[in-house]
């Protein structure tokens, strides 16, 4: 018979294969409880066999472990960092729609959507009805929060002016 303890190598792969899996199909942890367990028996049938190569397979499943948590943290988890700007720069533009008219889109009540220097918004009023084709004109903004107001005929009469 040979001294290769096959069965240990066969239940220490399938150990780490089931480890692997674990990363990928949500088990609440089983995969994760059979793996190790796998992984731990395959390491003890091969150390009953030679000490040194059980020596060499705890070592190779060290490395095999933190490569699977680097993959994981770097590709599953998305962990790196987003590039872009800063939501302050953004309602710094809105910032600049304060004074500025438009029209509605829809209905609001008390949000829907108006058209302002060609830009489709998001808006809320300033608690009036507002229905859907009536100008509007942009009195704050607060973060991502457009607030208008309805622009009365003859106010939109004295801007033409």
């Amino acid at each position: 018979m040979s001294d290769i303890p096959w069965l240990g190598i066969l239940v220490y792969v399938i150990g780490l294969g089931v480890l692997f899996l674990e990363l990928f199909i949500p088990s609440a942890g089983v995969l994760g409880i059979v793996g190790a367990l796998c992984t731990l028996y395959g390491i003890w049938e091969i150390i009953h066999a030679n000490v040194w190569v059980g020596v060499l397979v705890i070592l190779g499943t060290i490395a095999y472990i933190l490569a699977i948590v680097k993959f994981w943290a770097s590709r599953v988890t998305m962990s790196a960092t987003l590039e872009g700007a800063d939501g302050a720069s953004t309602e710094v533009a809105l910032a600049e729609l304060i004074g500025k008219e438009g029209e509605t889109l829809t209905i609001l009540r008390p949000s829907g959507f108006a058209m302002v220097n060609g830009r489709r918004l998001q808006v809320v009023n300033d608690g009036q009805y507002v229905g859907k084709g009536e100008r509007v004109r942009i009195v704050d903004v607060s973060g991502n929060r457009i607030v208008v107001t309805r622009v009365a005929a003859d106010d939109g009469a004295r801007a033409r002016e």
